[in-house]
């Protein structure tokens, strides 16, 4: 099988749906030598933020000369994205060797898309003689695929209520679900969330014996300045009376909240290493490029991409926008079936002059109609698909104008396939 028949085959699996349980991803780990247990590993889950926490993290351990590996989900162009190593895509030929030699035992226990990427990342991991591999969870922790590691540490980014009817319908069985990647006697930092979160993960790390650390009690930032290039922020630690002084290119308020987790990380990591040059660097030189995050695409008009896709995450998302670009702009915009966003509809429209809805090529997409029952007809725009959007957008609006794309990784997804079919961007 060639490179596409293998991902073809992959992408089959996703018909298996979404199945809780560790049971056939530690099969498959077990068929392959249990690659898992050879490096270690940072476990990183949460609603908002896993991906760009797990990135400076990664990128951090890259510029202390460690060799790292990468997991996260899902990927925006090219399924390669998922699996990184010093800052690398996965090759082709790894994705189809491996998935030789694991099609026996897939067909065997017809385990999940998701368990079987898991897999192929952590033998990826192994093969390439990483030092660290930083993991972030696909959904939920406790029976998430990727809950097989034993991780030096612990990370709980913001948690907010989504995917409910996999998680739970209240903020607390979600945390408890998040929390079950706390481990015994292993740390676990715990970023910025309220406290009916911070009493489960208190409870968990009771009966863990795991040091909690509370991001929010425990470091405190001023920001500096930003613009669409970067963003300057000042962060002190309580704990060490260190000072850091960071400038990172992944730009957005809320990305202050992700910087605090990564130095937390590290702080317990590596208690007796003063790091705030390595963590600065390691920021400001991203060494794991990250799309979709507050992306400046400098076209003509300009468009600005973000995967913001539940509604704390559209919030602060468009809160940091208003701030930096407070008159006219447009938005493309589209979201999932399972995806509420009652509450950030009036955000939605007071923050542009017209919303461009649409629906990306996936069967949760919820359908365009569907989603303009939700806003006032006066400001919204409807079309069958992103591209038809994207195009009928950079058409009408003025060349000073901004078209802002967010509200699913697939929106944001299909608008990178655009741009770069048409050689706008990349």
């Amino acid at each position: 099988m060639n490179y596409l028949q293998t991902l073809d085959f992959l992408y089959s699996l996703q018909k298996t749906g979404i199945k809780f349980g560790l049971e056939k991803t530690s099969k498959l780990l077990e068929y392959l030598g249990n690659p898992h247990k050879k490096y270690k590993t940072i476990h990183i889950a949460g609603t908002n933020g896993k991906g760009s926490t797990s990135t400076f993290i990664a990128s951090i351990l890259s510029h202390m000369n460690y060799n790292v590996g990468l997991y996260t989900s899902p990927h925006l162009l090219k399924f390669n994205e998922r699996i990184k190593v010093d800052g690398t895509e996965i090759e082709d030929e790894f994705i189809i060797q491996i998935f030789k030699d694991l099609k026996d035992k897939i067909l065997e226990l017809n385990p999940t898309f998701f368990e079987v990427t898991t897999v192929i990342a952590f033998k990826y991991f192994e093969e390439q003689k990483v030092d660290y591999a930083v993991i972030e969870t696909g959904m939920g922790g406790r029976l998430d695929a990727t809950n097989v590691i034993e991780p030096e540490i612990s990370v709980i980014t913001r948690i907010d209520l989504d995917h409910s009817e996999y998680l739970g319908d209240s903020i607390d069985k979600i945390a408890s679900e998040k929390g079950g990647i706390i481990k015994e006697n292993k740390p676990v930092v715990v970023g910025s969330n309220n406290e009916f979160v911070k009493r489960v993960m208190k409870e968990i790390s009771k009966t863990k014996n795991s040091d909690c650390i509370f991001v929010d009690e425990s470091y405190f930032s001023e920001m500096i300045s930003k613009n669409f290039n970067e963003l300057r922020v000042r962060v002190v630690s309580d704990i060490t009376g260190y000072e850091y002084w960071i400038k990172s290119p992944l730009i957005g308020d809320y990305q202050v909240e992700n910087i605090k987790n990564a130095i937390a990380t590290f702080e317990i990591l590596f208690p007796l290493q003063n790091l705030s040059n390595e963590i600065s660097n390691g920021i400001s030189k991203l060494k794991f490029p990250i799309q979709g995050r507050f992306q400046l695409i400098k076209s003509t008009p300009q468009i600005i991409l973000d995967t913001a896709h539940n509604s704390n995450a559209i919030r602060n998302f468009l809160l940091s926008l208003n701030s930096l670009i407070p008159y006219s702009k447009v938005a493309i915009f589209g979201i999932m079936k399972d995806k509420s966003i009652d509450d950030v509809t009036e955000l939605i429209e007071n923050s542009f002059d017209t919303i461009y809805l649409c629906q990306a090529r996936i069967e949760r997409a919820l359908d365009v109609n569907s989603l303009a029952e939700k806003f006032s007809k006066s400001k919204i725009k409807k079309f069958p698909s992103v591209k038809l959007a994207i195009e009928t957008a950079m058409k009408d609006v003025d060349k000073k104008n901004f078209i802002v794309v967010f509200g699913s990784n697939y929106i944001v997804g299909e608008t990178l396939e655009y741009l770069k079919d048409e050689k706008i961007y990349g």
